[in-house]
This record gives structure tokens, C-alpha cells and sequence, in this order.
């Protein structure tokens, strides 16, 4: 599977606000290997070897709502709905990423923020795919 500018590693940017902190009380963050993979498949997809997002993460239906909700405000806020996520600038997936991981801490278990990557990826592919259409 090639990497796309959505796969970012979103705890790098945010961590501590200084870098250079040599204080070691970081126990609240998880190290990439020991936080939730990326479940296989593709988002969307659950009868064609891919899966239904919700379930796989197996919040309240509630939560989830929330934050597919904020997700769509933030993408609609910072990205162009009318390309895909490939093509979309990774500093500003990262904006997207860290808005949502403020909102919603517990995204932070999730290696490489998947559960925001995905929900990215999959309302930019519904965007830009109505863009295509109405052009």
C-alpha cells in the first residue's frame, strides 16, 4: 500500500509545546508500537475485505457521532473538499488531525491517528467525487 499524505504521524506535532524538554513525564503518551492498529482493509468496505469504521472502533454511538461530526467541520474548515486526501497539503491533514485529537483525547491509543485519517479520506473521496460530477 503506498503512503499518502493522510497516513501522517499525527502525535509528532502534538506533543509538548517545546521539543527540546528534557523532562521525561510523558507516561500519558504511547509509543507508536504499543497503540491500536490500523484495522486491515479499506474504510467503507466491510463486504469487500474492508470495514465499517463504527464498529471497528467500538465507541458509543453517540461519541462516534460527535466525532465524525467535528471531523466533517474540521475537513470542511481546512481542507479543499474538492480534491481527494492524497492531494491534499499534510500540514493541513495534521491541523485536522490535532483539532480532533484535542477534542476527542482518547485518539491518541490509535497509531498514526487511522480513525481521523479514515474519516478524512473517506467524506474527501465523497466530496470530491459530487465535485467531479456537478463539473
Amino acid at each position: 500500500m503506498a503512503s499518502t499524505s493522510e497516513e501522517s504521524d499525527c502525535s509528532s506535532d502534538h506533543s509538548s509545546e517545546s521539543d527540546n524538554d528534557d523532562n521525561d513525564d510523558t507516561s500519558s503518551m504511547l509509543s507508536e508500537d504499543s497503540k491500536i492498529p490500523k484495522a486491515p482493509g479499506e474504510p467503507g468496505h466491510p463486504g469487500r475485505g474492508g470495514y465499517n469504521l463504527e464498529i471497528v472502533l467500538d465507541w458509543n454511538q453517540k461519541s462516534f457521532a460527535k466525532l465524525k461530526k467535528l471531523t466533517h467541520h474540521l475537513i470542511n474548515e481546512h481542507l479543499d473538499i474538492m480534491k481527494c486526501a492524497s492531494a491534499q497539503n499534510p500540514i493541513l491533514i495534521n491541523i485536522v488531525q490535532t483539532k480532533a485529537i484535542d477534542a476527542f483525547p482518547d485518539l491518541e491509543a490509535y497509531s498514526n491517528c487511522w480513525p481521523i485519517n479514515d474519516i478524512i479520506m473517506m467524506h474527501l473521496k465523497y466530496t470530491s467525487s459530487h465535485a467531479r460530477c456537478r463539473e
